[in-house]
C-alpha cells in the first residue's frame, strides 16, 4: 500500500465499522485521520445502523485488504455522473434515477459470463408475487376469487373514496381481518434468491396490500385497529415473511443491502439518535446455500410442523427459531452460536432416524414368537 493510499483504512473504516456501528456518542477510534473536531463530533454522533451491515466480514475484513485512493477516486466520478435514489421504484414509476434495482442488473451481469444468471426484471416479480398471493388466498380462505383479484390487480392510483375501495374488491369486516391476519403471517422463500428481487418485490406487494386493508378497516368497520407505521409494517414483513438461498455469498449481501434499503427509506427522522440498532439483522432471513439440498437422513426441509420427530428434538427446533428471532431484532448479536445450534438440531435429527432404523433392524432380527 503506498503512502499516500489512505483513504480506505482512514476514513471508510472508521465511518462504516465504527460509527455506523456503535450507539450515539462513543468516540471513534479513527488512529491518525487527520479529522476536524467538527468530523469527529458528526462520527461520534452517526445513527446506529448496525443490523450485521457494518460487521467486519470473516474472509474479506479481516485479510488485511485496502482499496488504492485512486480507484475510489475514479469510482466516485464514476457514480457522480448519475442521479441515485435509494428508494426502489413502484411499478409505474417513470423516474430517471438509478435505484437499489441495478444491483440486480450488475448482479446478472457478473454471472451470466459463465454460469447463466438472469435478472428478472420488477414487471415479472410483481406480477408472479401478486399471482402466487392470490392463489394462496384461495386455498386457504373462503374469499370470493374475483374479489381477491381485484384487490391485488388494481389499477395504478389509489383513492379514499368508498367506490373506490368496491372497484378493489368487497370485502366484509371479518374478511378483511382474515385476509390481514394472512397476510401478517404468509411464509415466502425464495430457492434461489440471487439478488433479491423477488424478496423485495414480495416486500411492496405485502406492503401495499397490507396498507390497504388496514384502512379499509377504519374506512369500513368504524374499527379503531393500530394501524402500524410504514417501517413498523415493512419490519415486520421481513421478520414474519420473507426467506431466500442463494449460493453466492456476495449475491446474498446485496439481497441484505436491498432490503435494508426498502426499510431504511422509511425509518422516522428521529430514530437517528436511538442507542438500539436501527436495523435488522437479516443473517438468518437470506442465507448462502444450496437449495437443492433438502434433506437430512431421510427427512425433507423443512419439517412441516415438525412432525415426526422426538419431543426433544421438537423443543431444540422451538428455542432454535425464538434465539433467531432475538437476533433479527437485535436483541443477541451472538449469530455463531446460533448457527452452532443449527448444526446440533441437524445431528438430533440425523441421531433420532439412526435410532429409528436401529429399532427397525433389531424388529427384524427378533423371532416371532411360536405359540
Amino acid at each position: 500500500m503506498a503512502a499516500t493510499d489512505r483513504f480506505y483504512k482512514e476514513w471508510l473504516a472508521p465511518l462504516f465499522f465504527e460509527a455506523l456501528n456503535a450507539a450515539p456518542g462513543r468516540p471513534v477510534a479513527y488512529g491518525h485521520a487527520p479529522f476536524s473536531k467538527a468530523t469527529q463530533e458528526a462520527l461520534q454522533m452517526s445513527p446506529y445502523l448496525n443490523g450485521e451491515l457494518f460487521k467486519r466480514k470473516q474472509g474479506v475484513d479481516d485479510q488485511s485488504l485496502w482499496i488504492p485512493d485512486d480507484l475510489i477516486g475514479d469510482f466516485f466520478n464514476f457514480l457522480f455522473q448519475y442521479n441515485f435514489t435509494v428508494e426502489e421504484n413502484e411499478l409505474y414509476d417513470e423516474e430517471l434515477e438509478l435505484n437499489p434495482e441495478f444491483l440486480g442488473i450488475i448482479f446478472e451481469r457478473i454471472t451470466n459470463m459463465d454460469q447463466g444468471a438472469g435478472y428478472t426484471p420488477r414487471v415479472e416479480v410483481d406480477l408472479m408475487c401478486r399471482l402466487a398471493l392470490v392463489r394462496w388466498l384461495q386455498q386457504s380462505t373462503q374469499i370470493d376469487k374475483r374479489d381477491l383479484y381485484h384487490l391485488f390487480f388494481r389499477e395504478a392510483g389509489s383513492g379514499e373514496a368508498y367506490d373506490e375501495y368496491q372497484k378493489q374488491g368487497d370485502f366484509s369486516p371479518a374478511e378483511i381481518r382474515t385476509l390481514i391476519e394472512k397476510l401478517q403471517n404468509v411464509t415466502v422463500c425464495d430457492p434461489a434468491a440471487g439478488s433479491g428481487a423477488f424478496e423485495v418485490g414480495m416486500l411492496k406487494v405485502l406492503d401495499q396490500i397490507l396498507e390497504n386493508l388496514f384502512g379499509r378497516l377504519d374506512f369500513h368497520a368504524g374499527e379503531k385497529a393500530k394501524v402500524p407505521t410504514p417501517f413498523e409494517r415493512k419490519k415486520a414483513i421481513i421478520a414474519n415473511s420473507l426467506y431466500g438461498v442463494e449460493v453466492k455469498r456476495w449475491a446474498v449481501w446485496i439481497n441484505h443491502l436491498r432490503l435494508w434499503l426498502v426499510l431504511f427509506v422509511d425509518m422516522p427522522d428521529e430514530f437517528q439518535h436511538s442507542f438500539d440498532p436501527l436495523l435488522p439483522n437479516l443473517t438468518f432471513k437470506v442465507r448462502t446455500g444450496d437449495f437443492l439440498v433438502q434433506r437430512i437422513g431421510g427427512k425433507t426441509f423443512p419439517v412441516h410442523g415438525h412432525a415426526n420427530l422426538p419431543p426433544n428434538v421438537k423443543r431444540k427446533i422451538t428455542l432454535l427459531m425464538q434465539k433467531k428471532r432475538d437476533f433479527f431484532y437485535n436483541r443477541s448479536h451472538n449469530d455463531q452460536s446460533i448457527e452452532h445450534e443449527e448444526l446440533e438440531v441437524f445431528r438430533a435429527i440425523l441421531d433420532a432416524e439412526i435410532e429409528e432404523r436401529r429399532r427397525e433392524i433389531r424388529k427384524l432380527q427378533t423371532p416371532e414368537a411360536v405359540t
